[in-house]
């Protein structure tokens, strides 16, 4: 650890934070920031984990993960949970760079 380090891998966690938005229906991802769009905007952090609940109506969202610094890559886990009908609820992930699985 680093003299008065809190976290022993601050080094290696990004600044992290993630972006609530709501598209239209025909939309399948957000092209440019609209600020009218965002409907939970989370605060930069350097942590393991940002976590918010958010209570949403029907509709088509997208969650937009962030880092402080611009071109800053790492893994990250996306967990969502719905008080919903599973048949109520489509997940697609359109950026075909983006790997992973899901359990449904």
């Amino acid at each position: 650890l680093k003299p008065n380090s809190r976290f022993p891998f601050r080094d290696s966690v990004h600044h992290i934070a993630f972006a609530v938005a709501q598209i239209d229906e025909e939309d399948e991802l957000l092209e440019r920031y609209e600020p009218s769009q965002i409907l939970k905007l989370t605060v930069l952090k350097q942590q393991r984990d940002v976590t918010k609940q958010l209570d949403v109506e029907p509709g088509k969202y997208v969650v937009i993960p962030s880092t402080k610094n611009a071109g800053d890559e790492g893994n990250f886990f996306l967990t969502l949970f719905f008080n919903c009908p599973r048949q109520s609820v489509e997940i697609t992930i359109p950026n075909s760079n983006m790997t992973g699985e899901y359990v449904w």
